[in-house]
């Protein structure tokens, strides 16, 4: 639908062909007000961040409206406006994992330490922890998409230009709260024959936001000057005696130490280590959470407060409400490669909730920098912080990934030694042995 043109524009055709030409020698015309093209890149060094923590980008927020005018599409040569461009038009691009790529790079670029995720761990959730999350909300949008073969019916070739204005939000996790939070903005482009359309510009001028936001002054103050809350003070836990004899002697009261750990995009598992209702689990498990329902082997549902987690650890302990629960032993003395052993949780359906699977232990491993026991014992998503016992059914480690090739598990999974996660948390567990 032609777009009405006014009077004043119409009377000075020649004027119009003159800008019209000029905006084809660019690479897009810009018809909505306060689009601009990208400007050049700051040729001034950026703050040194050698020495700043690693971070890790994991939530976004979009507060444009569905439906709400971004810009224009246009078609033809000239980059003739056609039709308003609304937001709610193409694919979803609210994906923050399209997101995170483009702020690694920004961040690798500027020297910024970057650890970037290399394997799957359980429940969906990838990669090493860091204790600070950066996430975004992009508040604005102004774009202008052109079509320059529309004449000829090509949809394919596409170029413009965007600017985006985001929220950006530092999150701690140490903390439990939001650290920094400043304002940014970023222009974006599609060159010309491209065939990546809007989410293209989008994500240019989110990467270009990015780098803009390392240039701040005040987030490389406060980066640099950064430091994780200090070590929490230790907590006494009273682990019950250890077992003797075979497991299958103490079955019902391993089953019966095990919960499942709910949250808000799923499920994991995790076992008690006090009858005053200390819970284990892992930190991906609770995530960002304060408050968590964890649920029984009777079907009771507790509510439960995460008083302590570290993220590069993977660990966290939940303390329930109620009191007079039953308990696990712990063994910190680590088994022998060979050793018989199970782990216990509730493999991809809460029903299946304190299933037992039976492997050995297969050696032990370092992935990025953290000790960890590999087994060939079964576990899958929802394991997740569940308990790793001898053949005894004392707990000797925590479920916490799983290897996959193409997207499947292979047998090869990794939980995290038991001394090393009490140690991590500050937790002295008397009757550990």
């Amino acid at each position: 639908m032609a777009v009405p043109i006014g009077g004043a524009v119409r009377a000075t055709v020649s004027a119009r062909i003159a800008v019209l030409l000029a905006c084809a020698s660019l690479w897009g015309c810009a018809a909505t007000a306060g689009v601009r093209a990208p400007a050049p890149e700051n040729a001034a060094p950026l703050p040194d961040y050698a020495g700043a923590p690693p971070m890790s980008f994991e939530k976004l927020a979009v507060g444009i409206p569905r439906g709400e005018r971004i810009g224009s599409i246009q078609g033809g040569l000239l980059c003739v406006a056609k039709r308003p461009l609304a937001w709610d038009e193409g694919p979803r691009r609210e994906d923050p994992a399209l997101y995170a790529g483009a702020f690694a790079d920004a961040l690798e670029a500027a020297g910024y330490p970057v650890r970037r995720p290399g394997r799957t761990l359980f429940d969906e959730t990838p990669g090493p922890k860091m204790d600070l999350v950066a996430g975004a909300v992009i508040d604005h949008m102004r774009a202008d998409l052109c079509f320059p073969l529309l004449s000829d019916g090509n949809l394919n070739l596409q170029k413009g230009s965007g600017e985006v204005e985001v929220t950006w939000k530092i999150y701690s996790r140490s903390r439990r709260e939001v650290v920094f939070e400043a304002p940014g903005t970023g222009r974006g482009r599609l060159p010309k024959g491209s065939i990546l359309g809007l989410d293209a510009i989008v994500l240019d001028a989110f990467a270009n936001a990015a780098r803009n936001l390392l240039a701040y002054p005040a987030f490389a103050a406060f980066v640099t000057a950064y430091a994780p809350e200090g070590p929490a003070p230790p907590v006494l836990v009273s682990a019950p005696p250890p077992l003797e004899g075979p497991i299958q002697d103490h079955m019902a009261d391993v089953r019966g130490a095990v919960v499942t750990v709910s949250f808000q995009e799923g499920h994991g598992s995790g076992f008690l280590i006090d009858p005053d209702g200390y819970v284990l689990t892992n930190a991906h498990v609770v995530q960002d959470a304060r408050l968590v329902t964890v649920r029984l082997v009777t079907g009771g549902e507790i509510l439960g407060e995460v008083v302590r987690v570290d993220p590069d650890r993977d660990v966290a302990l939940v303390k329930l409400e109620e009191g007079h629960l039953p308990a696990v032993p712990v063994r910190t003395v680590e088994p022998g490669i060979g050793d018989e052993v199970y782990a216990v949780g509730a493999p991809l359906d809460e029903a299946l909730a304190t299933s037992v699977t039976r492997g050995v232990v297969s050696g032990y491993r370092e992935i990025d920098g953290q000790r960890y026991i590999q087994s060939d014992v079964n576990t899958l998503p929802g394991n997740s912080g569940g308990p790793l016992v001898d053949k005894s059914g004392n707990v000797v480690g925590m479920t916490v990934m799983g290897r996959t090739e193409n997207g499947a598990f292979v047998g090869i999974n990794y939980f995290i030694p038991i001394g090393e996660a009490l140690a991590t948390l500050n937790l002295q567990t008397a009757g550990a042995r």
